[in-house]
């Protein structure tokens, strides 16, 4: 069998390692470049990779996590649906718990951006401001003939 990692692919790999691992230890793209003797972009460009391959491997695995959990969602809802349907309270507040949690796994119940138009006509906001200012001077004078 023929590989198709290549000793350029290899060396890649090898760099791209050791590029991430220098830079867990903290060190910068620019100091990760020196030692390894390579550009500072190439130093990001592989530590950047590295990273999108993990967090590529992590939404993986969440994906499937979360795909587990439907499942076992859907075997507890299917144990108790008909007791929740005859009447059972406890039954129906377990539905209820599950439907809950589905829908948490699921971010159906994500908060939603609702834009409000408020349209404010300038002449009555001037009016408005105008009123306000007579009355608080009213209140004033009142407050002053009141000593």
């Amino acid at each position: 069998m023929i590989s198709r990692q290549g000793p350029g692919k290899v060396r890649t790999a090898e760099l791209e390692a050791e590029c991430l691992r220098l830079r867990r230890e903290g060190l910068t793209h620019r100091a990760i470049a020196a030692r390894l003797g390579v550009a500072p972009a190439t130093a990001y460009r592989r530590v950047r990779h590295a990273l999108d391959e993990i967090n590529e491997r992590n939404l993986e695995d969440a994906t499937t996590l979360r795909g587990l959990e439907m499942l076992r969602l859907d075997e507890l809802q299917n144990a108790i649906w008909q007791r929740a349907i005859d009447g059972d309270g406890k039954a129906l507040d377990g539905i209820l718990a599950i439907m809950a949690r589905r829908a948490k796994l699921l971010g159906l119940d994500a908060p939603q951006r609702q834009e409000t138009k408020v349209r404010v006509d300038p002449q009555d906001a001037r009016f408005r401001r105008e009123l306000l200012v007579k009355q608080v001077l009213a209140d004033a004078m009142n407050g002053e003939a009141d000593n």
